[in-house]
């Protein structure tokens, strides 16, 4: 009977089928807005909407689901398309608590110093002006490969880019940079917080402004660190400290998310020899650096998420392995208490990319793309509520093409994901 009652589960799996008691994920459905190639941005807004930005065609566009409705709007064009031979990459939205949305990108063309524009929308509004993050600070040839965001019910939003060009010291390389915009403000002029060769930054920002950007400094194939910098709420970056060191090659990418009181969290995996695991140290609220590192668990394929909930919860989520094979698997944490043991989300072979997001209502909703032949995958989504019970497992999109989604949460157990097949316009599905 045990056997019977296992296989007939995992035909509910394979079949995508949505388990008794799941809670509602609308069907998959196209994005009122140019064929895009790149993949969305989304968030859900402080006046309860759904906002998706898109780089198509006409530029960046954006679109947006009143509360209540069914369907997006029409789009609004943010920004007009690049010069020939131009592009518009590193598109993010940013959700100011209570406040206002924040759209960023990048914009470069042969010829034209590149620019990071941004422009803003007020809660019920539209998308207003275009503006500019200052260049100072930049090299002249700078062009940014990533662009990581954080903001503070206080109003400030911290960028940190990852900038390749001519150094102040004169290498030529990767370089993590840091700007920040207070509330109502202007962005200031980027700083550079990582040494040559930093890379893969998150931002972690608190509800009074304090914020942590913490990045890859090498890595990968060769020895590296991982490291941060501390800004106090209305101060400056402050010198950056070394979380983990390795003297051989085994690092990857760090993620920070902030916790309860003012406190940081950060997760970052390390290969040391055939032993493969994910790690994290919390730095306490005002504490100029990182207490001592402590381990999640194994990790045999480097892929990982870390979540944070407007409570202080924070979550991480990784690919792990049991008896029976590839596990997801999820470790929480909530306010006044370490990591909790980890609990099983679900059985799921050949994860390529993870993220993670945690409701209003303190439901984790993992989501993830499942590779199902060569570069074609699958994507789903989990939710875990606060009790470590699994609420869904639902198969939003059938195998096809697609480079990866966006995973955006908000109030009452509300989330939305977005995702464009290349040639088509982009797709989106909302519990």
């Amino acid at each position: 009977m045990v056997r019977l009652l296992a296989i007939s589960a995992l035909a509910l799996l394979l079949a995508g089928a949505v388990p008794a008691g799941a809670a509602p994920w609308s069907p998959a459905a196209p994005v009122p807005v140019g064929v895009a190639g790149g993949t969305p941005a989304a968030v859900i807004a402080a006046d309860g909407s759904d906002v998706l930005a898109v780089v198509d065609g006409n530029g960046v566009e954006s679109t947006v689901r009143a509360a209540g409705e069914t369907t997006f709007g029409p789009p609004q064009v943010v920004a007009p398309p690049p010069s020939p031979g131009g592009r518009i990459a590193n598109l993010r939205l940013v959700q100011v608590p209570g406040a206002e949305t924040v759209a960023v990108w990048s914009r470069a063309a042969p010829g034209e110093r590149e620019r990071i524009e941004w422009a803003e929308r007020p809660p019920g509004g539209v998308f207003g002006p275009v503006r500019e993050v200052p260049r100072t600070g930049l090299p002249d040839d700078a062009l940014t490969d990533d662009i990581s965001a954080g903001t503070g019910a206080n109003g400030d939003i911290v960028l940190a880019l990852t900038v390749e060009g001519t150094q102040g010291t004169g290498g030529f390389g990767f370089r993590v940079f840091a700007t920040v915009r207070p509330a109502g403000g202007e962005f200031g002029d980027p700083l550079a917080v990582g040494g040559l060769g930093s890379l893969s930054p998150s931002v972690a920002v608190g509800a009074d402004g304090e914020a942590v950007v913490a990045w890859l400094q090498g890595g990968g194939t060769r020895p590296g660190a991982i490291r941060a910098s501390r800004r106090p709420s209305g101060g400056a970056f402050q010198a950056a400290t070394t979380l983990d060191r390795t003297t051989g090659p085994g690092l990857a990418q760090p993620f920070v998310a902030p916790g309860v009181g003012g406190e940081t969290v950060a997760m970052w995996y390390r290969r040391d020899g055939r032993v493969k695991r994910v790690y994290f140290s919390v730095r306490p609220a005002g504490a100029p650096r990182f207490a001592a590192v402590g381990t999640l668990g194994s990790a045999p394929t480097r892929r990982y998420a870390l979540a944070a909930g407007g409570s202080g919860d924070v979550a991480a989520v990784w690919d792990d392995a049991d008896r029976s094979g590839p596990v997801l698997v999820v470790r929480r944490r909530f306010p006044g208490h370490g990591f909790a043991a980890a609990r099983k989300l679900s059985h799921q072979p050949s994860v390529r990319t993870l993220a993670g997001a945690i409701t209003g209502d303190g439901t984790l909703i993992a989501g993830w793309q499942r590779v199902s032949s060569g570069d074609r995958t699958e994507l789903w989504v989990a939710g875990q509520e606060r009790s470590g019970r699994r609420t869904e497992l639902v198969r939003l999109q059938e195998s096809a093409f697609f480079p990866g989604f966006a995973l955006a949460a908000g109030p009452d157990g509300r989330a939305l994901a977005a995702w464009t097949i290349p040639g088509s316009t982009s797709l989106w599905a909302a519990r």
